[in-house]
């Protein structure tokens, strides 16, 4: 894993977020989109990837997986996926990874999480730490100890 920090990114992701943004609101006026991941969190270090949120109700959800494909999206392999969760990728947008999720799901944390990073300093500064220490492991190992910090986060009231 190699990490940047946030001049090093943060002005490409917010570039490509907002040609994103204008592509994905044009073919789904229903959805609510938002930048979320640490690209969307002010100093935060990063693997220099974009993530977005597509969020709909669960009468369009099936519909909206449609109107990606439709649009040149890829279902991600080897990902979660289930009824209120899908994630999708593009090779039009390299570095950008859709997460549609279903509004009121489970997956509402992407947002919570994103939101308590920019409001305490401390928790992204830990975020930013942890990232630091997996420098040069494994994606699985940093996959699970990023896991186990979010977890943490969102457990706290």
């Amino acid at each position: 894993m190699k990490f940047y920090k946030s001049a090093d990114y943060q002005p490409n992701a917010t570039q490509l977020y907002n040609m994103l943004y204008k592509e994905l609101s044009k073919n789904l006026p229903w959805a609510d989109i938002e930048h979320i991941g640490a690209s969307s969190v002010p100093d935060a270090i990063s693997k220099g990837d974009l993530d977005v949120l597509v969020r709909v109700s669960a009468n369009n959800f099936k519909k909206t997986i449609t109107v990606l494909e439709g649009s040149g999206f890829q279902i991600k392999q080897d990902t979660h996926r289930d009824h209120q969760l899908c994630m999708f990728e593009s090779a039009k947008f390299k570095d950008a990874a859709i997460q549609l999720i279903e509004e009121g799901s489970q997956y509402e944390f992407f947002i919570t999480f994103r939101d308590r990073l920019i409001a305490h300093k401390k928790l992204l500064k830990s975020y930013n730490n942890l990232k630091m220490e997996c420098e040069g492991m494994s994606e699985d190992e940093y996959r699970k100890r990023k896991s186990e910090f979010i977890n943490r986060v969102l457990n706290r009231e």
